[in-house]
């Protein structure tokens, strides 16, 4: 059985384009606009979280060899 997640409300506006082009796209995949956008902000987040991941693994892995460098 799944755990209920919390929810909050979000408000954005975007151009009539982008919403024209959303629509579309979520026809095609037969879900509102509004569960595609949802799926596309979680997607997106996460490879941003992801991107911060990798630079900060990088960032320590430098710090590293420098130091050794050092030594």
């Amino acid at each position: 059985m799944s755990e209920k997640v919390e929810k909050e409300r979000l408000n954005i506006y975007i151009g009539k384009d982008l919403l024209k082009r959303l629509k579309y796209c979520s026809e095609r995949y037969g879900v509102s606009h509004t569960q595609l956008a949802v799926m596309l902000i979680g997607q997106g987040v996460a490879g941003i979280e992801k991107s911060f991941n990798i630079f900060d693994d990088m960032s320590k892995d430098l710090v590293k060899h420098l130091k050794d460098e050092d030594n």
